[in-house]
């Protein structure tokens, strides 16, 4: 499964594209206006979750079959998800889903939350990424979420001032993600691998343990 970017009426739009490995035809799995990214196969290889970006709405989950399908969407956060990777029962999803809060977006009060923020306040230099986040402004954290395909709420498995990236879940259903906790890490980013247990933790913790 992989993304195909092209033009449909004079508007861009990134496709998922299906192909065997064994030989034949690409058809087109998910063929719709938006952006698509991130396909994942689920462990039993019938369905494949993605991340869908419909005009300028922050992506969210979508699950398809992978015979072909109408996806369905999973969840709802509402800036959005950025990465994902599937448990080893294929009964839930590791999402890196960002923040609504921030300590570098100041709001006045009663400021409808989808107005632009009443200052921004910067304190490190790691607040821009050309092509990553608003217009490359890299102002809220992201952090790691359970979510189960069952309709059920996700679990928040980290959170902080920091960002964790590319989530990873082993076959005993534990979590690695990628983070710099570290006080000077815009300076010097080194970001290291964390583990989170294979059982969702009571209360959410800062970090999962270094390995």
């Amino acid at each position: 499964v992989y993304t195909l970017r092209r033009v449909v009426d004079g508007a861009e739009r990134t496709e998922l594209w299906t192909v065997p490995a064994t030989g034949g035809g690409a058809r087109p799995l998910v063929s719709r206006a938006g952006s698509a990214s991130c396909p994942r196969i689920d462990p039993a290889g019938t369905a494949v979750a993605f991340l869908l970006s419909d005009h300028d709405a922050p992506p969210q989950v979508q699950l398809v079959p992978l015979a072909g399908g109408e996806p369905r969407s999973l969840g709802d956060f509402p800036r959005g998800v950025h990465d994902l990777a599937w448990y080893p029962d294929g009964a839930a999803l590791a999402v890196l889903a960002e923040d609504e809060d921030s300590a570098r977006v100041v709001r006045a009060p009663g400021l409808e939350p989808a107005a632009s923020p009443t200052a921004i306040r910067l304190a490190t230099v790691d607040w821009r990424s050309d092509g990553d986040g608003d217009g490359g402004l890299r102002l809220h954290p992201r952090h790691v979420h359970r979510l189960p395909l069952d309709g059920s709420r996700p679990t928040r498995l980290t959170s902080g001032d920091w960002s964790a990236s590319r989530p990873r879940v082993d076959s005993a259903g534990a979590v690695y993600f990628l983070a710099d906790r570290g006080g000077d890490a815009d300076l010097w980013p080194a970001p290291q691998v964390h583990r989170i247990g294979a059982a969702p933790p009571e209360a959410p913790p800062g970090a999962g343990s270094g390995v």
